[in-house]
């Protein structure tokens, strides 16, 4: 199973997080149709073994981690990490993290019980301010989720999340980058070009288009662009140096 996480919706008020949450479960359902997902207030759980070069591609996602599930109880997650995680530390500097989301277990005592499990039967040695492993177990009410990494997403916020559309422009690498930016933030784009057709979970066509959106990095042809148009143009490249489209290309196109 995976645990996804979702960072900017946090900033939202009630009803509008709830919503956004959402609409990121809608968007993985759609992505990844054969997966069992369960929404909770500040996570998503996603059981599906395939599911993370998926995850990568879907705005909203801060981070997920692969992880392991058990009950919320000293003896179950001592029993979880002996069977899954031991040879992991073997011999390492290791520290302990325990986050709890809904749960009155102290993080301390389960910190202290989980990491002499480790130091003893993995002969590890604790090194709380520079492990070279960490293992993260997060407590939410009567379950305990059991890993050692977060994977990173590309962030920002649910495709479709945004009202209305914005239409691409151009059909260059720019105009391509300059969509993503925009589809990052929530907004759907049309037409959907085949090179970000990956990244268009929960892209819809409905809706109003309100604005457009292009590649231009120079100052004097956006001018002249939106001269052309009533409608407001986006340029997100404006102001980003070639380095960093570049690498924007190698990771989206």
């Amino acid at each position: 199973m995976i645990i996804v996480r979702h960072g900017e919706i946090y900033t939202k008020t009630e009803p509008v997080r709830n919503l956004f949450v959402r609409r990121l479960a809608g968007n993985i359902r759609i992505a990844l149709p054969d997966a069992k997902i369960e929404t909770k207030r500040w996570r998503i759980i996603v059981e599906d073994k395939d599911a993370q070069k998926t995850l990568n591609r879907i705005f909203g996602i801060v981070s997920y981690s692969p992880a392991e599930e058990c009950k919320a109880d000293l003896t179950d997650i001592e029993k979880m990490v002996e069977k899954h995680f031991l040879k992991e530390f073997k011999g390492k500097k290791f520290a302990v993290r325990t986050q709890k989301i809904d749960s009155k277990m102290s993080s301390m005592q389960i910190n202290i019980k989980i990491g002499d499990l480790i130091r003893i039967k993995a002969k590890a040695k604790v090194n709380l301010d520079n492990p070279e492993k960490t293992l993260y177990i997060e407590i939410d009410g009567s379950k305990a989720y059991v890993f050692t990494e977060f994977i990173e997403g590309p962030g920002g916020l649910p495709l479709g999340t945004a009202e209305n559309r914005v239409k691409l422009l151009g059909t260059k690498e720019n105009d391509l980058i300059g969509a993503w930016m925009i589809m990052k933030r929530g907004a759907s784009i049309t037409p959907v070009p085949a090179k970000l057709r990956r990244w268009a979970y929960g892209n819809s066509q409905k809706g109003e288009i309100l604005a457009l959106v292009c590649g231009s990095t120079n100052l004097e042809e956006f001018i002249k662009l939106q001269s052309k148009t009533k409608l407001p143009l986006f340029a997100p490249l404006i102001g980003m140096s070639k380095g960093e489209i570049t690498a924007l290309k190698r990771k989206v196109l």
